[in-house]
């Protein structure tokens, strides 16, 4: 079945401009599948590191209860929205002591990694989440901001099957064929070397204006 995809829709997806914008220019898809596979093409091959770290930005840091509380607070924020549900496990298992322990996790993290931690959060607890962002925490930058994008894209992934099949009117939607998320992110771990190469040595990237570069030191 085909399926339209708004500007909208796209960022509320993923809230990189660029995405939303090359993922919206043909306004309409054969099916879902064919849709997640233009976003996947979009994110690993058409747009550049600056936009993925956009598209990061957006995320409210975990444990941070105020970004938390702003963001569901307007009803009118699909993101929002899609955020609450998709952390509604890690929210209902936590107690103080965890969000205080992630939000300091968090910030340590963002300050040796330079963008905050990112994580596909639908169905995990919050011990899962503090486990995840310990194991990660001492990964270097330039392997860290792979795992990033990996998770945003399974983010992507499954807001766009949300978002495209109650826009269809279709009941219990599933992912892409093909695995879940977590499988096709494996499957694309080996295009991370090819996306980021041109990006560490300042080469232009197709439809760039500049470098495209990674912006950690």
């Amino acid at each position: 079945m085909a399926v339209s995809v708004t500007w909208d829709a796209a960022f509320t997806a993923c809230s990189s401009r660029r995405f939303a914008e090359l993922l919206s220019m043909p306004g309409s898809y054969p099916s879902l599948d064919a849709c997640i596979a233009a976003a996947q093409r979009i994110w690993w091959h058409e747009i550049g590191v600056d936009d993925w770290l956009e598209a990061f930005a957006a995320h409210p840091e975990i444990g941070d209860a105020g970004a938390l509380e702003k963001k569901y607070s307007n009803a009118g924020q699909a993101f929002g929205q899609l955020s609450q549900g998709e952390q509604a496990t890690a929210l209902a298992t936590a107690n103080k002591q965890a969000f205080e322990e992630l939000a300091d996790l968090n910030k340590a993290y963002k300050q040796k990694h330079g963008f905050i931690f990112i994580i596909c959060a639908s169905g995990k607890a919050a011990a899962e989440m503090l486990a995840a962002i310990k194991q990660r925490l001492p990964n270097t930058p330039y392997p860290e901001l792979g795992a990033a994008a990996r998770e945003q894209m399974k983010i992507t992934e499954l807001r766009l099957t949300k978002l495209l099949a109650e826009a269809a009117v279709q009941p219990s939607p599933s992912c892409s064929s093909g695995g879940s998320p977590a499988d096709r992110a494996h499957v694309r771990t080996g295009q991370l070397a090819a996306h980021l190469a041109p990006a560490l040595a300042t080469s232009p990237a197709a439809g760039h204006s500049g470098p495209l570069r990674s912006p950690i030191t």
